[in-house]
């Protein structure tokens, strides 16, 4: 390491939880790294953790290490879409519904 200590963290970039640090002088295996090759994922007694690249010294063939999906770049966090959801909507007087509500537009 380049650094007397670098984070570990639960994904590729600093918006991901803080899991720990590395301290100079540790070796850990090479699982992934992120396309740009600036996060790299590690294998930590068995726990999965990322590290920043440019902190760290890199041996052997590390090109051969799987690229994974990129982070959403505005959180740190990786993107999600959500496909339904279902919500009640009391009517008063308590009326019910007689057939469930859909949306064509949005198909839901």
């Amino acid at each position: 390491m380049l650094e007397p200590s670098v984070n570990l963290r639960a994904g590729p970039g600093a918006g991901y939880a803080l899991l720990g640090e590395a301290t100079s002088g540790q070796r850990f295996s090479v699982l992934a790294r992120e396309a740009s090759s600036d996060w790299w994922k590690i294998d930590v007694e068995g726990m999965a953790a990322w590290i920043y690249g440019p902190l760290v010294r890199l041996e052997g063939d590390v090109a051969a290490a799987p690229v994974v999906a990129e982070a959403n770049a505005s959180t740190g966090a990786p993107a999600v879409r959500v496909y339904q959801t279902t919500i009640s909507i009391p009517t008063y007087p308590y009326d019910s519904f007689t057939e469930p509500a859909f949306n064509p537009d949005f198909n839901w």
